[in-house]
């Protein structure tokens, strides 16, 4: 406090021997309070602009009755120029009445005002200068969110949240093929098309694709859609890898009698080779058919390069084994005499 006051006399050369005019200290003064009050000024009106949640007896930083209004009539022109589409779609059929298409449609519009557009869902781009912010993976959800209880003033937030990802760039593995993701994709535009959960209740999925879509794990037979010959070889060729990955890791005899050591230096013994060499082609055959039958479907679709990478990537692996100690068995079963055990030499990473 004496720092303070003393600080101040010197400044206002008060006690000097010669000392400012009363006059110049008045104009001191006067400068200082109004560069004060201009910074507070700036910065109250800085924090006003930021979006915080209205509280008791405090008006909201800006008008939400009035954007929530604007996105009323976003919506309601939007389902205005969807009506206006449908009514001028062309009669699918020459069968079906005029009365009865008409129904169809208003009965389609109905369905889609339980669908929000993103335009309407967002309302303005901008909120008193600010962008309105983003919902992003991660870090940004929970923000959001709470933005989104203050828009709707501590209501739930009801209704269907449709995402997607990105998984691989065209520079990656490829992932996927479109008709092993076609059931899913149906049964997601029907639940968009309802604008509820279905709870694996699906009509119109089930009457599209000619079965029962599967709505938890594992795949169906059976169905008939576009590329389902390739959506069943592909789930049949996934169970089949299982299978043969579990024979190869627990059978003892697989491994003791066909080991990497048999299958390079084709040194094992003849009579556990003959009683291995049925489950080699027990699991080798299937694999190599649904191998032929991959190609056969998938180039009714895609390219043989296409083809070929596809099998490269998620057949070969298994292919190649097998193939490999099928070869093997033959040379240890064609050899004219037992050979001396071989000495293994394996470089260490200094001998390389």
């Amino acid at each position: 406090m004496a720092f303070s006051l003393r600080s101040i006399r010197r400044f206002l050369r008060i006690g000097y021997v010669s000392p400012r005019s009363c006059f110049t200290n008045f104009l001191y003064i006067a400068v200082i309070f109004i560069t004060f009050s201009f910074v507070a000024t700036q910065l109250k009106a800085q924090k006003s602009n930021e979006i915080t949640p209205p509280h008791p007896g405090e008006k909201a930083k800006f008008d939400l009755h009035n954007e929530f209004q604007v996105n009323r009539q976003r919506l309601a022109d939007y389902h205005a120029q969807e009506r206006a589409r449908l009514n001028d779609l062309p009669l699918r059929g020459d069968n079906v009445p005029q009365q009865q298409h008409q129904q169809q449609q208003h009965h389609r519009v109905q369905q889609h005002r339980n669908i929000l557009p993103a335009d309407a869902l967002g309302g303005r781009k901008e909120i008193n200068g600010q962008p309105y912010p983003k919902l992003v993976n991660g870090d940004k959800f929970v923000p959001l969110r709470k933005l989104v209880h203050l828009d709707l003033k501590g209501g739930a937030y009801k209704g269907l949240i449709i995402t997607g990802w990105s998984r691989y760039d065209h520079m990656a593995v490829l992932a996927e093929l479109l008709p092993v993701n076609l059931p899913t994709l149906v049964m997601s535009i029907e639940t968009i098309d309802s604008g509820r959960p279905l709870h694996g209740n699906f009509p119109k999925s089930n009457q599209l694709l000619q079965c029962t879509a599967k709505y938890d794990q594992g795949f169906i037979y059976g169905c008939q859609f576009p590329g389902r010959k390739v959506y069943e070889l592909i789930n049949e060729m996934h169970s089949q890898k299982d299978s043969m990955h579990k024979y190869v890791e627990t059978d003892y005899e697989f491994n003791g009698w066909l080991s990497k050591v048999a299958e390079k230096y084709h040194f094992s013994s003849p009579m556990y080779i003959e009683k291995i060499s049925q489950f080699i082609d027990y699991n080798l055959n299937p694999l190599e058919r649904i191998e032929k039958d991959l190609r056969l479907e998938m180039s009714k679709i895609y390219f043989n390069e296409t083809i070929d990478e596809f099998i490269f990537t998620y057949l070969s692996d298994e292919l190649e084994l097998l193939r490999k100690r099928k070869a093997a068995m033959s040379a240890i079963l064609s050899a004219p005499s037992y050979q001396k055990r071989p000495y293994i030499k394996y470089p260490s990473k200094n001998d390389l």
